[in-house]
């Protein structure tokens, strides 16, 4: 929120004295709010006391700003120019992320300026000036935030993040065949094109001017998509944040007027609630800045509780149409990452378990790198934790097991019982336990496994991972035990 409000009082000051309209201060506060978020993800392509990495985050920030406005003022005057525009700009910055972790993370800011020109009043005129003074605004906002970033984390306020998983470019492994092959950055950016175009013809068809409810929600739904089960996850979350923030909202607009100086107070007391409340579900992200945007609208005059069904139709529409894009244009499925994710984890366990009781820098190196990699492919199947937990409740309902949540748990299990792991020579490997993790990848790697039996192989290596430990820590209590309390040899003579 530091952000939020340094951002605040810079674009309301030059907003006055340069006598600007209010759209750039609401601009500079949504763009501080995402921008946080971003500087929070990650810390790649930011470094410390680095002049130069700063400075090009800042400027590339405006400029991407400065492109999102004109694209915004387009949307006014030349629908269709405007959105073909903008759909494949989003695309565009999703299909760059093949191009590594830093390239994925400058993207990342791209977007976040589209994001602001969709739910920033657009001026429909292409006034240079204007966009100037937009573009002077957000190098602003951007050197607040990273300024207060690099403050937070050089304090110990905030601790560094770590570097983001890298996430392989195929989604379903070396037996992928036809449109399959496309790696996931290309076919996440088809479906994000799909979505936001018939987004914007059913929202101006439909919704008139509140059309860019329904954009907005198909762009959430779709943006950072692990997997069309997510996909459907976050739309359902959307779908009830946002009807509960509608609501709320709706229902506060009535005890403030247009321009109200109090209605701003409200916003950034719900900006401030949600970001706290986001690492808790997305359902109250949702319905936090959905009932800000409401309030923001608001406050530019634009409420009443005839547009309360008007937005959560749209809002609705957004979520059918982002998840129907996930689920039929190029589909990634949920079964397909977890395999993958799945594959990796085994791959490192099998070379840590390789080099058990080798000696030396070189195995140490070896080992260190392969505890390494199964911990990121484990990162990467938490990610979809809440998609999974929801499977899982559902699976209850109707009397099944879940057995996605199964294999997640089940590498959950292997990574515990590596953190105890004593083995120490190749000998206390059990052949159970070689053969058992061989049997599980030749599984995994064939085209018509089964997620269920993967799941229970999974939680029978960690059972012998627990069996191995076990019997290693028998043998050295029994080689250390003291020589008085050894059984007296044959004849009586104690030694």
């Amino acid at each position: 929120m530091g952000t939020v409000l340094a951002s605040f009082f810079t674009a309301w000051s030059i907003e006055t004295a340069a006598h600007l309209h209010t759209d750039v201060v609401v601009l500079s506060i949504v763009l501080a709010l995402s921008a946080g978020r971003v500087l929070r993800s990650s810390n790649a392509g930011l470094r410390r006391n680095q002049f130069a990495n700063v400075s090009g985050i800042v400027l590339l920030q405006a400029a991407a700003m400065t492109l999102a406005s004109v694209i915004g003022s387009l949307m006014s005057t030349h629908v269709v120019v405007g959105a073909a525009l903008f759909s494949a700009s989003v695309a565009g910055v999703i299909w760059i992320r093949k191009f590594g972790p830093t390239v994925t993370w400058a993207g990342s800011l791209v977007s976040i300026a589209f994001v602001v020109a969709l739910v920033t009043p657009a001026d429909p005129r292409i006034d240079p000036v204007h966009i100037a003074w937009i573009a002077v605004i957000a190098a602003a906002t951007m050197s607040w935030a990273v300024i207060l970033h690099l403050a937070a984390v050089r304090t110990g306020f905030m601790p560094p993040a770590s570097p983001p998983a890298t996430r392989p470019g195929r989604a379903t492994g070396d037996t992928a065949r036809g449109w399959k092959q496309l790696p996931a950055t290309t076919r996440m950016a088809v479906q994000m094109g799909c979505a936001l175009g018939a987004a914007f013809a059913a929202g101006h068809w439909l919704f008139g001017e509140h059309w860019q409810w329904a954009v907005l929600t198909a762009y959430i739904v779709g943006s950072g998509n692990r997997g069309r089960g997510d996909v459907i996850h976050k739309s359902m979350l959307r779908l009830a944040g946002a009807a509960t923030g509608t609501v709320i909202a709706t229902l506060l607009s009535g005890y403030f007027g247009r321009q109200d100086p109090w209605l701003v107070v409200v916003i950034f007391l719900i900006l401030a609630v949600a970001s706290w409340l986001r690492n808790f579900s997305y359902f109250y992200w949702a319905a936090s800045i959905t009932s800000g945007l409401a309030l923001m609208y608001a406050y530019f005059g634009l409420s009443g509780t005839n547009l309360l069904a008007i937005r959560l139709e749209a809002i609705a529409c957004g979520a059918v149409l982002g998840a129907a894009a996930a689920w039929f244009v190029l589909p990634i499925r949920t079964t397909d990452v977890l395999k993958r994710h799945t594959t990796t984890a085994l791959t490192a366990l099998t070379t840590y378990l390789t080099d058990v009781g080798e000696v030396g820098e070189a195995a140490a190196a070896r080992r260190i790198s392969a505890r390494a990699r199964y911990r990121q492919a484990l990162t990467l199947a938490d990610n979809a934790a809440p998609t999974l937990a929801s499977h899982r409740r559902f699976a209850r309902l109707i009397g099944r097991r879940s057995p996605l949540a199964d294999t997640r748990d089940g590498l959950r299990a292997i990574d515990a019982e590596l953190d105890s792991f004593t083995a120490r020579a190749p000998g206390e490997l059990s052949e159970q336990l070689q053969e058992s993790i061989a049997a599980t990848r030749a599984a995994v790697s064939d085209p018509h496994w089964a997620m269920s039996s993967t799941a229970d192989r999974l939680h029978s290596i960690a059972a012998l991972l627990r069996g191995c430990s076990c019997q290693q820590r028998e043998r050295s209590a029994t080689t250390a035990r003291p020589q008085s309390l050894l059984p007296p040899p044959l004849g009586g003579v104690r030694l």
